[in-house]
């Protein structure tokens, strides 16, 4: 399903009973493509950010830490961890973030526009998930 909201574009797959997956671009200086993917324990999630049809790095995060697991360098990116620590904080419940980044030259503008992109995003999709949601059935 696609939905359009306040010029908010996004495509939603259904995987298994509780996997989802999120597509949507923005255009900031550049296009970015974006894919986020709701695993089935529901407590993992990963975002994928690129400006170039590569990764840079690939980070792991948990409420407690935030990890390298593939990168230039084994130094985080202050906008890479940046960005994964504020989505972390929004998605409050989720045990498990992992975020594969690729932006050619990042900003200030660039991660706030970035972060307010993927919150929406998900804002919006995870309302439309719910919506559709089947109730458990009553025993």
């Amino acid at each position: 399903m696609s939905e359009t909201t306040d010029a908010i574009t996004f495509k939603i797959e259904k995987g298994t009973e509780r996997q989802y997956c999120i597509t949507s671009s923005v255009v900031i200086g550049e296009k970015v493509d974006m894919t986020i993917t709701q695993y089935d324990d529901s407590k993992t999630m990963m975002i994928c950010l690129s400006d170039c049809n590569c990764f840079s790095q690939w980070i792991v995060c948990t409420p407690t830490t935030l990890e390298v697991r593939f990168g230039i360098t084994n130094k985080v990116d202050p906008f890479n961890s940046t960005f994964t620590r504020q989505i972390m904080e929004f998605l409050n419940g989720v045990d498990n973030l992992v975020v594969a980044i690729g932006i050619k030259h990042t900003s200030r503008e660039k991660l706030i526009s970035l972060t307010n992109h993927v919150k929406s995003v998900l804002r919006l999709a995870l309302k439309e998930i719910n919506s559709q949601a089947k109730p458990l059935p009553e025993f």
